[in-house]
């Protein structure tokens, strides 16, 4: 399998229209919003990891303040309730 990136979400419609690619992955809503008959959900994937990459420079301090601001997030729920809305 090779994957295949695009500088702007919006490509992919048309390449996997034009045969360019077989799959694409992305968001139900977005895929809502974009309301075009040809296109169809075929597999929905249950959840995702996400992640934040940081250039080497940014200071260790600043790493795990932005760490302990996604933990507090997670006991708070809002993790949970912000990949509810993105379910749905």
């Amino acid at each position: 399998m090779n994957t295949v990136s695009a500088p702007k979400e919006e490509l992919n419609p048309k390449k996997l229209k034009a045969g360019r690619i077989d799959l694409r992955v992305t968001f139900r809503n977005r895929l809502a919003q974009e309301n075009d008959a040809e296109l169809e959900e075929v597999y929905v994937v249950q959840s995702t990891m996400t992640g934040l990459a940081c250039n080497l420079d940014v200071d260790d301090a600043t790493i795990a303040n932005i760490q302990t601001s996604l933990y507090s997030l997670i006991a708070a729920g809002r993790v949970d309730e912000i990949n509810g809305r993105n379910n749905r």
